[in-house]
């Protein structure tokens, strides 16, 4: 099962300084608008601070989710990047999952080698070891420490073959591509 309580979903949205900030603003709409989600930890770069004053005009780094949706949401908590203390770096906080959107390749990397120097990376460690395979893949022969990680670089260029190839993206993480 993909999440304990379908009804009651705890996500996590961090924001790199990858190019994409529009991507981010959607997906933190969708997620506010979303019932099935009740509170939604968000999480933006530095660098991502700087992206978004230049591809959407939003500055400052206090009531981003505010200037992102355009309005207050009691279920959006923001975090600052550099607390690598904050409640959800720590393995036995109750996460059902994080999205990182746009996801830089230097904080790809940083998930993919557990190299915590900050919460976006911190708090994407505890959820490696128990990986939410959408694809429900139980034949995957690989299970060493870094497995998971690996999962996840897989699942990102999948997407990447998705979009260039105009395909469904789980289809091909479910075929391993």
């Amino acid at each position: 099962m993909l999440f304990a309580d379908p009804g009651n979903r705890n996500l996590t949205l961090a924001i790199t300084g990858a190019s994409g900030s529009l991507f981010a603003r959607e997906m933190l709409r969708a997620l506010d608008a979303d019932k099935r989600v009740a509170r939604v930890h968000l999480v933006i770069s530095s660098s991502a601070l700087r992206v978004l004053a230049e591809e959407s005009g939003i500055n400052g780094r206090n009531t981003l989710a505010e200037k992102l949706l355009g309005r207050s949401s009691a279920k959006i908590v923001q975090l600052a990047h550099e607390d690598i203390g904050a409640p959800i770096a720590s393995g036995s906080y109750p996460s059902d999952g994080m999205i990182v959107l746009p996801c830089s390749m230097g904080t790809l990397a940083g998930i993919a080698h557990g190299l915590a120097g900050n919460l976006i990376v911190s708090t994407s460690c505890p959820l490696l070891p128990g990986p939410r395979d959408l694809a429900a893949d139980t034949s995957r022969a690989d299970t060493g420490p870094l497995a998971s990680a690996r999962q996840k670089v897989d699942e990102v260029v999948a997407v990447g073959r998705a979009l260039t190839a105009d395909r469904d993206a789980s289809d091909l993480v479910a075929a391993g591509r």
